[in-house]
């Protein structure tokens, strides 16, 4: 059953954040991840969320999501990405 990561980011060092932009699709795809949205233009219908930046990511299971973000190889991007933005993560189980 396939798991998605869903991310609400606010970027505080655009700069920054690109370098980890740039490296993060090759991490994903080793662990058969892929973006489903990463940006893009948004709308928020109700609520007051403060977000800058959507980003989900869908792996084949939710095993294989967290075996991607506990691996040494995001480790290094999480290290990267560090203070460059306030990310909300959240990983769900997929529906049948």
């Amino acid at each position: 059953m396939p798991a998605y990561m869903i991310v609400n980011a606010n970027i505080n060092d655009p700069d920054g954040y690109a370098a980890y932009q740039k490296r993060s699709p090759d991490v994903v795809k080793k662990f058969g991840g892929r973006f489903l949205v990463r940006g893009g233009k948004h709308e928020i219908l109700e609520g007051q969320p403060v977000i800058v930046r959507s980003i989900v990511l869908e792996f084949p299971s939710f095993d294989e999501a967290k075996r991607f973000w506990n691996s040494p190889e995001y480790g290094e991007l999480k290290r990267l990405r560090a203070g460059k933005a306030k990310l909300d993560i959240y990983l769900v189980e997929g529906a049948g």
